[in-house]
Order: C-alpha cells, then sequence, then structure tokens
C-alpha cells in the first residue's frame, strides 16, 4: 500500500482545515500558513491570542502506519508518531522560542490515530468547542504539556 505526496498534501491541508474551523467555531483568531522566521513552517494553524496573551503554532504532519519498514505493528506505528513528535519539537520549537511563539506538534496517522500531544490538543479542543466557555479564557498551554524538550518521553 502506498500514498503519493499529493494525497499526504490533500490529508494535511484536511486536518489544517479541521483545526481551523473548529477553532474559529470559538471566535479565536486563526491564520493559516504563517511564516515564522522566513519559513512557511511550523505554522500550519497559528492561533494568534492563547492563553499567555501570545500566539500558538501548531505544526500538523501525517503519517501512514503500513510506510515500507513498519510493516503492520500497532506498537511500530505508536512508535513511529512519537518519533514525529519529538522530531518536530526537536526542529520547530527552538524557532518558535526565538518569535515568541508556543509551540504544539500535531502528528496523526492516514488512519486517524494521533500523537499523545496531539490526542491532549484534539480532547482540549473538543472541551472547550462543547461549552459555554467559547468566549471565555483560553485554557493553559501547560493542558497540553509539550512546548518544554524535557517534558519528551
Amino acid at each position: 500500500m502506498c500514498c503519493s505526496k499529493y494525497q499526504f498534501t490533500t490529508r494535511h491541508d484536511a486536518v489544517t482545515a479541521w483545526l481551523t474551523n473548529t477553532l474559529r467555531q470559538c471566535h479565536m483568531r486563526v491564520e493559516n500558513e504563517v511564516a515564522v522566521e522566513g519559513k512557511k513552517r511550523p505554522a500550519d494553524v497559528l492561533i494568534t491570542r492563547w492563553s499567555n496573551g501570545g500566539p500558538l503554532a501548531i505544526d500538523v504532519t501525517v503519517t501512514h502506519p503500513l510506510a515500507p519498514g513498519l510493516g503492520l505493528n500497532a506498537q511500530a506505528s505508536k512508535d513511529v508518531l512519537l518519533q514525529k513528535e519529538r522530531n518536530k519539537i526537536k526542529k520547530n520549537l527552538p524557532i518558535c522560542q526565538r518569535a515568541h511563539l508556543s509551540f504544539v506538534p500535531f502528528p496523526l496517522t492516514t488512519f486517524g490515530e494521533l500523537s499523545p500531544v496531539a490526542t491532549k490538543l484534539s480532547c482540549l479542543l473538543k472541551w472547550w468547542t462543547c461549552t459555554p466557555r467559547c468566549m471565555a479564557k483560553t485554557p493553559p498551554l501547560s493542558a497540553i504539556n509539550s512546548t518544554r524538550a524535557s517534558n519528551l518521553p
């Protein structure tokens, strides 16, 4: 089973659109594909005002659990998601910190499995959009707890 670059881009863009629409339902100001230090990444989705009053960059990445080398192993799929999460944090957190942005990676598989940090962000968004708190104070980034490299597994 193989997926083309176009298919991954389409899936990535669909997840980005879902995040953007979900956040906008709560009247949050959201921008897409914002340049940070002259690069399009890491801000696939940028929330201009998050809990600390500053912006939050969300970087979406999609992987296929049946990609060559993974086999049909559920643990391998989880390991790949964790590795993607670590790589995104290692690569993009310093860029975001220099630009005074908070950062959250959002890795997921084409089957819909989310990394631990992406799961926390999704649950937080679900809670936030399904309650009358939409116009209230945004939840603290510590609820996601992914912005510190020392918190990596």
